[in-house]
């Protein structure tokens, strides 16, 4: 007998009982009013959401969402639902959703058979496989008692039926986007991508704009959330092709094929009206025989050679008749998902199938050309979501009901009340010797700039430094930037700096191929009587970055700071002033400092503020590749210098940091305890890189930790009281500031924050804007406070929050992203460095990931406690 195989939950958004609720909203700073990219959602009367589960029964095999997803669409073309019930939503995987009951006997399950076919296909072929497919009435939604609970005045604490309601309303507000053959669907039916909004990048990648929409709840209403985004495709274009382009621009076929699907081109059909025709078959690759060719890769083959094995190339001019042109090139493996034998294709035979989204991290050299193509002004991005993106989701003034549900998304931006706080002054130490007293700026747009003062503390004023450079030196090239570097170390308050030349190491340019060969060099200067080795690079080049960081941090102990030749070479002051930033943190130093009553809730000092990370393998990595785990803490009450720890975890893409975490929060108290004398009174948490279905794992597990770590060190001491903010940026909310008539006008600016009409129904956070966006349209922060022992105040909360972004030691301006979460992110990213080859998939096929052999976690001695990642 068949067994049943249902469509796999969604993980739950923890329960909003768990978290703090909101003390009040904010009142200081200045009030303004701004667009934000969220649209009513209005119900009508007699509303009514009923749904169905779907089940597809199947023998025991892996049924992958694409494939679920094709059947469900399949099932929908039923004349059943196309003549009878047009306006049913699904979310293509587990269930329908109907604006009225479907069948006369609402308690009996549904049946029918789908004949599957592929999108290549215009019908199922006489041997297609059928799926059986169950519909079965769930119950009727609460729509009403949802509405209820999100009424302001409601005091219910929680809604256990909000999640279901609102990946309900997801299905039926993008069912025109979904069914539409002219817009992609891609994110689990959350981005849609419209045909011909797209532009080549090197040929064999396409970026394409689409939107990305979701209905969110908050405080008295539902919206629908709609932003414009970009994403990378693979380009429709032959295999072999795409490989050899791939080569070319120096990505590992490793990194770039496994997942990717294709429709092959020399199998036939064998009977029926298109007998004789090609028949094309998609495959997905799951690896590349980088030294395997048709040429010189043999198989047993019974139908043609009993005895001998056989070559790929013979097989496929025997077989069908095609003599191969690029006999030469690697061969694809497009296994089945549980097959233990490889299936080679020769890539000259494959078709690359459209529409197909790149999904793992763009090359870091095509990475600025992606920016460039997403980029969009804030004016600009704006309309697009109110033409375009409107119109994806079939969003119009004059639709009355497009969905047949009986409920209107308003095609208008959503006006909400904001507030602008004001910059805190930032403090120097005045460059006159004869006034050697501090000097305070006030950011004007949130930046600065380091003209007539220096560091507030010079961490190490004689450090002995020297170079190392990638290919020929060039005395002539390279001295204005010696000369400026010299003159930027003396100017900012690192006065007795000491350039040793005779020291500085010169390493050939094939060095790019061999980063191992940068290792002697490094070994040599940490030896000696040397402190920094400024390195000069021809261009960015990760792998080698990544290893001369793993001899400087890991394996020799010697600070480092990296600059591109052309760059360095100017004589820019303001370019070698950043470099000069980043040594004084280095070794100790603060850039700049804050007054007591500009820091908040931090001013007594008494407040150890923690920030962290957790950092994945991809998805080629080598096998067993952990996750890794970034953690900073302020040393004292300045909040400028932030002690690192790290971990790595015990499995891969384990986002919950459990036993590292008590062992790296000790690791920091013990620190505090060592400069301070004492322990810190509170603890204030900047989670980074947790999603909202994560808010309950962090005070599941994380919390436990850290409480864990403060008993086995404080001891007979009172403990500290523990606040958490998990701090979000990966999500879909942009604000736009209106012009005098109440039209869209542009960017907030720094310092906005927002916490009313699109945040919370009961939670405790708000959205913060300290930063003026170089480029494109701003992104908020999104603060969201889970565990609350400090009782922070609102005002107070946010005051801090902003003030600590202008406490980013390695600019003179504010960031969009609180410091600690920012340094957290930074320090993880240094030991993706460590882990280079393994996260990427630059090892040995098959081999498996060992800590004795690669990195095991740990920093060499000289770096720890110091902020060396910088």
């Amino acid at each position: 007998m068949a067994d049943l195989v249902i469509s796999p939950k969604e993980p739950k958004t923890e329960p909003q009982a768990l978290l703090p609720s909101r003390p009040g909203y904010g009142t200081k700073g200045r009030a303004l009013k701004l667009f934000a990219n969220y649209f009513r959602l209005n119900f009508k009367p007699g509303v009514q959401l009923h749904k169905y589960s779907i089940k597809i029964l199947v023998k025991p095999e892996l049924l992958g969402y694409r494939r679920k997803r094709r059947l469900i669409g399949l099932l929908l073309q039923d004349n059943f639902f196309r003549e009878h019930h047009p306006t049913v939503a699904t979310d293509y995987e587990a269930f329908l959703i109907s604006p009225r009951i479907l069948n006369t006997e609402p308690r009996e399950p549904m049946h029918f058979q789908v004949k599957y076919f592929n999108e290549l296909e215009t019908q199922p072929s006489s041997d297609a496989p059928t799926y059986n497919l169950e519909i079965a009435y769930d119950r009727l939604l609460p729509l009403n008692e949802l509405l209820d609970y999100l009424a302001p005045k409601n005091s219910i604490p929680r809604f256990d039926e909000k999640e279901a309601i609102i990946k309900a309303l997801n299905a039926v507000v993008t069912q025109n986007a979904n069914r539409d053959h002219n817009i992609i669907s891609a994110g689990r039916n959350s981005k849609f991508f419209p045909l011909g909004n797209e532009q080549s990048l090197r040929g064999f990648f396409l970026v394409r704009r689409g939107y990305y929409a979701s209905v969110r709840s908050t405080a008295g209403s539902l919206l629908v959330n709609l932003n414009a985004c970009t994403s990378a495709f693979y380009n429709e274009m032959n295999l072999l092709d795409l490989m050899l382009q791939a080569k070319h621009e120096h990505i590992p076929w490793s990194q770039f094929l496994p997942g990717l699907r294709v429709s092959t081109r020399y199998l036939k059909f064998d009977e029926g009206p298109n007998k004789g025709q090609i028949r094309r078959v998609i495959k997905t690759i799951v690896g590349v025989g980088e030294h395997s060719s048709a040429k010189d890769t043999k198989f047993r083959c019974k139908e043609l050679d009993n005895v001998n094995d056989v070559s790929v190339e013979y097989f496929f001019q025997k077989k069908h008749g095609i003599t191969l042109q690029k006999a030469w090139a690697p061969l694809v493996d497009v296994r089945a998902p549980k097959a233990t034998s490889p299936v080679w294709i020769p890539p000259e035979l494959c078709e690359v199938l459209p529409h197909q989204l790149y999904r793992r991290v763009v090359p870091a050299d095509l990475t600025s050309l992606m920016i460039k193509a997403a980029l969009q002004p804030p004016r600009e991005k704006a309309q697009s979501i109110l033409g375009e993106g409107c119109q994806t989701l079939g969003i119009a003034e004059d639709q009355d009901d497009p969905t047949g549900f009986r409920l209107e998304v308003q095609p208008r931006m959503i006006t909400v009340e904001a507030r602008i706080l004001d910059a805190p002054m930032v403090i120097y130490q005045a460059i006159n010797p004869a006034t050697p007293m501090p000097k305070a700026f006030q950011p004007t747009d949130g930046s600065w700039n380091l003209m007539g003062v220096k560091f507030s503390t010079v961490g190490k004023s004689d450090i002995n430094w020297t170079f190392l450079s990638i290919g020929q030196f060039d005395n002539a090239r390279f001295k204005p930037g010696i000369e400026q570097f010299k003159k930027a170390l003396r100017y900012c308050g690192i006065s007795r700096a000491k350039f040793n030349p005779q020291a500085g190491v010169i390493l050939p340019k094939d060095v790019y191929e061999k980063p191992e060969s940068a290792s002697d060099a490094i070994r040599k200067a940490a030896g000696a009587p040397l402190d920094l080795l400024l390195v000069i690079l021809p261009q960015y080049n990760i792998p080698l970055y990544s290893k001369i960081k793993y001899f400087a941090d890991v394996q020799y102990g010697i600070h480092t700071v990296c600059a591109i030749a052309k760059n360095f070479c100017k004589p820019t002051a303001a370019y070698h002033a950043n470099l000069t930033l980043k040594v004084n943190l280095k070794f100790g130093g603060v850039n700049q400092s804050l007054n007591g009553d500009d820091l908040g809730v931090l001013k007594d000092g008494k407040t150890m503020v923690i920030g962290y990370d957790v950092t994945h393998p991809s998805p080629t990595a080598q096998k067993n590749t952990p996750s890794i785990a970034g953690l900073v803490a302020s040393i004292d009450g300045k909040y400028a210098q932030w002690a690192p720890s790290i971990r790595l975890q015990l499995k891969a893409r384990e986002e919950m940091v459990k036993e590292p975490l008590s062992d790296m929060v000790m690791e920091r108290l013990a620190y505090w305890q060592e400069r301070n004398k004492s322990l810190p009174s509170k603890i204030l948490v900047y989670r980074d890189g947790v999603s909202e279905g994560q808010y309950s794992q962090v005070l599941t597990f994380e919390l436990p930790s850290i409480k864990a770590a403060c008993q086995s060190q404080y001891q007979n001491e009172p403990l500290p009281k523990i606040s958490i903010l998990i701090v979000g940026k990966r999500h879909h909310t942009r604000m736009f500031t209106q012009d005098a008539s109440g039209g869209l006008q542009g960017n907030p600016v720094p310092g906005t924050v927002l916490d009313q009409g699109i945040t919370m129904e009961k939670g405790y956070n708000f959205f913060l804007q300290p930063h003026k966006p170089l480029k494109g349209t701003a992104r908020p922060i999104h603060y969201v406070v889970v565990h609350d022992e400090i009782e922070l105040g609102v005002d107070e909360l946010q005051k801090t929050t902003h003030n600590l972004s202008y406490m980013y030691g390695r600019a003179t301006k504010a960031v969009s992203v609180c410091p600690p979460a920012y340094f957290a992110d930074l320090l993880c990213d240094r030991a993706r460095c460590y882990l280079h080859s393994e996260l990427n998939g630059r090892t040995s096929k098959g081999s498996v990931f060992d800590p004795r052999v690669s990195w095991n976690g740990e920093i060499h001695g000289k770096m720890q406690n110091t902020m060396f990642y910088i």
